[in-house]
């Protein structure tokens, strides 16, 4: 936080989005909130993200080689992350992102990342919305991870948005609707991939696939939140 910002904070307190608490000059929610998230677990399934007795890996889902999450989507993370995503408060950004990458330096402390990267959005999303919320995660947790931050992929076609279907229709959805972009290399890489929220990992998989068509050594995935399948879904 630069010193005009804490100047700022100083003077004029920010209150919490989620319960109108004062907030600490180094957050942008208060303790109370960010210590009522659901976290998961350290004995969580690498497939899904969620705790082992929550899992939600079928032969019908997609799986993914690594993911890991922060949180589930419910109570007050489903609060700010929506916040974040429908209501623009784009500084949230940074309080998910340092919990994304203080969990990703906890789960992948064995991997060595080339890049981070993530989940892009359509153009019309990104003209309606004005930012890509899982680019700005990325982006801290780059900047936290110490490793390169690159925009690796491309949405090539406009698809329906994925909250408002069921969930095979999710899985249906995004068949081939994400491509490499162009003078981009990711062969022999190492690939952390970002994104916002994971609930069937219809996504993250269509774009692992991407990243491994075109050469990627290994394709991690990182989300803030996972669906609880057994109360959200």
């Amino acid at each position: 936080m630069s010193l005009k910002s804490v100047i700022t904070r100083i003077f004029f307190p920010l209150k919490c989005p989620l319960c109108g608490e004062l907030v600490p000059l180094s957050d942008e929610v208060c303790t109370c909130c960010r210590g009522e998230l659901r976290k998961v677990s350290q004995d969580y399934c690498i497939h899904c993200a969620a705790d082992y007795s929550k899992c939600s890996c079928a032969p019908d889902k997609p799986k993914l080689d690594s993911v890991a999450a922060v949180c589930y989507y419910s109570g007050k993370a489903r609060w700010q992350i929506a916040l974040f995503k429908f209501a623009f408060q784009k500084n949230l950004a940074s309080t998910l992102s340092l919990e994304m990458s203080e969990r990703a330096a906890e789960v992948f402390s064995d991997v060595n990342f080339d890049l981070v990267t993530y989940v892009p959005i359509s153009e019309k999303s990104l003209e309606k919305r004005g930012f890509n919320q899982s680019e700005l995660l990325a982006k801290g947790v780059a900047e936290r991870l110490f490793v390169p931050l690159q925009k690796t992929l491309l949405k090539i076609k406009e698809t329906e948005f994925q909250h408002t279907l069921g969930e095979k229709e999710r899985l249906s959805n995004l068949e081939g609707a994400f491509d490499l972009l162009e003078n981009i290399s990711v062969k022999g890489k190492t690939v952390l991939l970002c994104d916002d929220i994971k609930t069937t990992g219809a996504t993250l998989k269509e774009c692992s696939d991407v990243l491994y068509k075109n050469g990627a050594e290994k394709v991690c995935c990182l989300v803030c939140a996972v669906t609880d399948y057994m109360s959200d879904f």
